[in-house]
């Protein structure tokens, strides 16, 4: 009998692809917040998390020196399409070379799962920045299998010229760090001392309740900032260009 070898689900920095832009090569990688993603091993971070903190308790200063890297927030509804146009992308990637002093830039790209909404910014910037001509086919190949999800991102990249017939939306079906995904346990701490059970997919509620102190997974204590970047990082809204 033939052996089946499953092939598990990204976790942590995973590095797409190299190419250059005016002159400096970027160094793309992809991953999810959930999944280990690391914002401080890149130089900046493109977030398309749709949880944000009003931009005005944020520091305005982009590409500051600020806790090892930058961030870029053009955010996405949970398996939305991006309402970004192409000169929205460009801007991004000309303020990463403009402002960031080195010859090669590590760029990460990441949201929770690291699946529906980085899988889609990642293959406009792969085909009309990096002249990948099968970005979606690219990205499931060396990076995740369940990348871009949703049959409205599908459209999304097929309305910039990505191809797409051949490929499906997939299903929100998981494997986690080498072994079949389970859902995990969470729990929230209150400031009065109480915890409480939660959902994984309800975790977006509970980080905007200013009540709650902690984050507890699989027995792992997280801070609500430490979630989510909070208000340690400072931000850039790609929206104050439109």
């Amino acid at each position: 009998m033939k052996k089946v070898v499953r092939k598990e689900c990204h976790f942590g920095n995973k590095l797409v692809h190299k190419f250059k832009y005016r002159g400096k090569e970027i160094h793309l990688y992809c991953g999810g917040l959930f999944r280990g993603f690391n914002p401080h091993q890149c130089d900046v971070v493109i977030s398309t998390v749709d949880l944000q903190i009003p931009m005005s308790t944020l520091k305005k200063d982009f590409l500051k020196d600020f806790r090892d890297c930058e961030i870029i927030y053009m955010p996405v509804f949970d398996f939305g399409a991006p309402e970004y146009t192409l000169e929205d992308y460009r801007i991004a990637m000309d303020l990463i070379v403009d402002n960031i002093k080195k010859d090669k830039i590590k760029v990460g790209i990441c949201c929770e799962g690291g699946h529906g909404r980085t899988g889609t910014v990642a293959s406009v910037i792969l085909y009309h920045f990096a002249g990948m001509k099968d970005p979606i086919g690219h990205l499931r190949k060396v990076y995740c299998v369940n990348a871009v999800e949703s049959e409205e991102q599908m459209e999304y990249l097929e309305r910039f010229g990505i191809p797409v017939k051949n490929y499906l939306p997939t299903k929100i079906t998981y494997s986690y760090n080498t072994k079949a995904y389970i859902p995990r346990t969470i729990n929230v701490k209150y400031k009065d001392g109480h915890i409480e059970t939660i959902a994984e997919e309800e975790l977006y509620i509970y980080l905007e309740d200013p009540n709650v102190i902690e984050i507890i997974i699989d027995g792992k204590r997280f801070t609500p900032e430490e979630m989510f970047f909070g208000g340690a990082y400072p931000s850039y809204d790609i929206s104050e260009f439109w």
